[in-house]
């Protein structure tokens, strides 16, 4: 008798297990059957019970595997919805994260940005707005770009032509960049008039582009074009520039004349470090000159750079 229930009752382990494979279209109940459901036929033994009258609610049938788990279609109908809602609000968050591109001068991040809102964008405002941070996007990269002994290409002239089509902006948004647009033009001139602040604020932004984007000997030329220009603020600060500074400068020359093949015409003796110690980091020499020259001008030339970063648009409320 004991060997007869225990063939005709499976374990829970089986009864699981038969559960996640669905093996076919009859299943053997693990509970006494009760009622009609129960009846055997003749041999008083449990029988077989149709799946359709005791499977559960998550048990998986055999003929529908291509529709299993039921609850995929729910799920692909919120992944639906949020695509769509990623869709329609991706394109316009763009334009901000474009601008504070441009407040770093990330002038590709910015154009990449530009152009991924521009495909996908549908709103005619928003259209114009993506055209708008284009033309500010050149004007700002010709303004950085070019070197201050050079009239920077396009100019306003450039950005009136496409403030002029922009119907769906706001004519205080239109008159903010195009100020900016001026503001930014106005301190380019002055830098390239003899303002030596603001000139060297301007090559600290080259020196930066270049830490960004790898190209350590091009900061270190724009870290000696800084000193040497502005050699006379520099030795007017405490302690000249000598001791540190100077080794730095000294080593920084030594490494690219080598580069180049030809001698340091200033020789060990004028403070250099020998060859064998290569270029200092370049990051090293700019925070070191950036703090002379910073005691120089009284002024803190690190956030001098901020000058030239463009200001975002803030809409009044109401």
């Amino acid at each position: 008798m004991l060997l007869y229930v225990h063939l005709g009752w499976p374990t829970w382990r089986q009864s699981r297990a038969d559960d996640r494979k669905g093996q076919g279209r009859w299943r053997t109940s693990r509970r006494a059957p009760s009622g009609r459901a129960g009846r055997s036929s003749g041999s008083g033994s449990p029988g077989r019970i149709r799946s359709s009258t005791c499977r559960r609610a998550w048990a998986r049938p055999t003929s529908s595997r291509a529709s299993w788990p039921p609850s995929a279609p729910a799920r692909s109908s919120r992944s639906t919805a949020r695509a769509s809602t990623r869709a329609r609000i991706w394109p316009r968050r763009q334009p901000a994260r474009a601008i504070g591109a441009l407040r770093g001068w990330s002038f590709a991040a910015a154009r990449g940005r530009l152009d991924e809102a521009g495909e996908r964008a549908h709103d005619p405002a928003l259209q114009q707005r993506v055209a708008l941070f284009k033309a500010l996007t050149r004007l700002l990269s010709a303004l950085i770009y070019t070197p201050l002994d050079e009239k920077p290409r396009g100019g306003l002239g450039d950005l009136d032509g496409v403030l002029a089509g922009l119907d769906r902006l706001t004519a205080e948004e239109r008159l903010h960049y195009r100020d900016e647009a001026d503001r930014l033009l106005n301190l380019r001139e002055t830098a390239a008039g003899g303002d030596p602040f603001l000139a060297a604020a301007w090559t600290l932004i080259r020196v930066r582009l270049a830490l960004a984007a790898g190209q350590d000997e091009a900061a270190i030329v724009w870290l000696l074009h800084l000193a040497a220009r502005h050699a006379p603020a520099a030795t007017a600060a405490p302690g000249g520039a000598e001791g540190y500074l100077g080794t730095l400068l000294g080593r920084a020359r030594a490494h690219l004349l080598a580069r180049i093949g030809v001698a340091d015409p200033a020789g060990p003796e004028d403070g250099a470090a020998p060859a064998k110690n290569g270029a200092p980091h370049p990051r090293e020499l700019s925070n070191a000159l950036v703090a002379h020259l910073s005691d120089a001008f009284g002024r803190d030339l690190a956030r001098g750079t901020e000058l030239f970063a463009l200001n975002e648009y803030v809409a009044a409320d109401g």
